[in-house]
């Protein structure tokens, strides 16, 4: 069909529908094409933010986690010889033979039934990993440390080990 000739199989040049056509067609490829750069660009720069963002949580994790190693160790020095032990995580699944024989559950972790070296039962309680931040669990092992009663079991060591945490009391 032309605009200019009803019924015309052949347009003159310059007019009709090959040219409208034409102009569709590339109007259709240049938005497209302008479309998908956008959409590029976009996921260029949300994966670039997402690794700068995710980068920066893990320095400010591992800076954390250096500070309070540091006060783990001031708190070691602190007690001298009196200082509860510190274990690793594979010591602590030695002792309670990969936490086969659970006592007890908590609101922060189960209870486990474990055999030091020398011998000695001892209650493992092997806290939850999203419960509380290391600093919170620092604290508490200073805090039960000093504590000295008769109705107290007596904390004999810990576990600090990256997200891994435990107390090691004696059962």
């Amino acid at each position: 069909y032309c605009a200019d000739q009803p019924y015309a199989s052949v347009c003159a040049s310059g007019t009709g529908s090959t040219n409208r056509s034409n102009l569709g067609m590339k109007l259709a490829l240049g938005i497209s094409a302008g479309v998908a750069g956008i959409i590029v660009v976009s996921a260029t720069m949300i994966c670039y933010l997402r690794k700068e963002f995710f980068t920066g949580m893990a320095m400010i994790s591992r800076r954390k986690e250096t500070t309070n190693d540091q006060n783990v160790k001031a708190i070691i020095r602190g007690y001298g010889d009196l200082a509860p032990k510190q274990y690793y995580y594979s010591d602590v699944k030695r002792i309670t033979n990969s936490f086969v024989d659970k006592i007890g559950q908590g609101g922060y972790g189960g209870v486990y039934k474990g055999k030091l070296s020398d011998g000695r039962l001892v209650a493992v309680k092997l806290l939850s990993e999203t419960k509380g931040n290391g600093e919170e669990f620092i604290n508490e092992v200073a805090s039960i440390s000093r504590t000295s009663h008769i109705n107290v079991v007596t904390l004999l060591g810990f576990c600090y080990q990256r997200n891994k945490r435990a107390l090691i009391y004696e059962f």
